[in-house]
């Protein structure tokens, strides 16, 4: 027993010891603590995915969003086009109105003149373009083919043709003292009263 007395007097030793050396480790660890940067809170394990059928719903619903987005930037591309192709219209029958202007400004026999001589270069131009020459001319350029035909022997030849006509038209007209207007309007040419 005095052995056991002895050894208990021993082991409460060591146990005080023990305590105080734990007291000194945890004061060490809050010191350390304390310097260390604080940090967010880090899950420890990553999220659950979701089902296949969520992300296929998910999946489904952006490519929605974003089909419905294109059609309504489509829409309004075409609706600028559709506006930019008016005023670009609307521009050239200003001009045109301008050009006959012009035209009937310079009296009624240089009306006649022009207007025969562009009937019949468009005559002999529908006739051209059925031709082997139009496709080389044309070499995938329709105002190209037009080009090459105005400036031909073909095209030179119907606008002296039709000119002819419309001075032979001029002097019948003034032989007969028609008015040369009537004659304008007789072969659906431009008047003063139709632009």
């Amino acid at each position: 027993m005095e052995r056991k007395l002895a050894r208990r007097d021993d082991e409460l030793r060591e146990l005080a010891a023990a305590q105080d050396n734990l007291q000194t480790v945890e004061e060490e660890v809050l010191e350390q603590a304390k310097r260390i940067r604080p940090t967010t809170i880090t899950e420890p394990w990553p999220k659950p995915v979701k089902s296949i059928e969520a992300q296929a719903i998910a999946l489904k619903r952006m490519i929605e969003r974003e089909q419905a987005q294109h059609r309504r930037e489509q829409e309004r591309q075409d609706l600028e086009y559709t506006r930019e192709e008016a005023r670009e219209a609307e521009r050239r029958d200003q001009e045109d109105r301008e050009a006959r202007r012009r035209h009937v400004a310079k009296g009624p026999e240089h009306v006649i003149i022009h207007q025969m001589t562009n009937r019949f270069i468009k005559i002999a131009f529908e006739k051209y373009k059925s031709s082997p020459e139009y496709s080389r001319a044309q070499n995938g350029n329709w105002a190209g083919g037009l080009i090459f035909f105005v400036t031909s022997q073909m095209g030179e030849e119907a606008g002296a043709k039709g000119a002819e006509i419309a001075r032979e038209m001029i002097v019948s007209a003034k032989r007969s003292n028609e008015d040369l207007w009537d004659v304008c309007r007789r072969n659906g040419f431009w008047t003063p009263d139709g632009i």
